[in-house]
């Protein structure tokens, strides 16, 4: 899979530039036996979709925050940052700017990501 299709199902095109990504999260309650801690753990996966479909679905309007879900899984998607245009071939000075002055170990954080980011798209198509 070289290029990105919409995750909405009746879309599913090939998107091209630009497109919304979301992060979407899932909380698990976990029980440990020790001491009967109650530990949250947070699972992220994103969806990315069309310009035409994330505003069809109203991801392009930061007015309505409160009321925002994902088109696919339905999640809340509150915060600011839950969703966010991006260009999906961004040039090398960009990539520069955003890199630098990052830690090693936060650069490959977000290549992991990245890379968890591509393997769920594959996953799903």
């Amino acid at each position: 899979m070289k290029q990105l299709k919409c995750n909405f199902p009746p879309c599913e095109a090939v998107i091209a530039g630009s497109g919304f990504v979301t992060k979407c999260r899932f909380v698990f309650e976990a029980h440990a036996n020790i001491h009967l801690w109650v530990k949250w753990l947070t699972l992220q996966h994103s969806h990315v979709f069309c310009m035409k479909c994330a505003a069809n679905n109203g991801l392009a309007a930061e007015s309505s925050l409160s009321s925002r879900k994902c088109p696919v899984c339905q999640k809340p998607l509150q915060q600011r940052l839950d969703t966010h245009e991006h260009s999906l071939s961004p040039p090398d000075g960009w990539k520069d700017l955003v890199l630098a002055g990052l830690a090693p170990k936060d650069i490959l954080d977000c290549a992991g990501r990245a890379l968890g980011f591509w393997q769920y798209q594959i996953s799903t198509h």
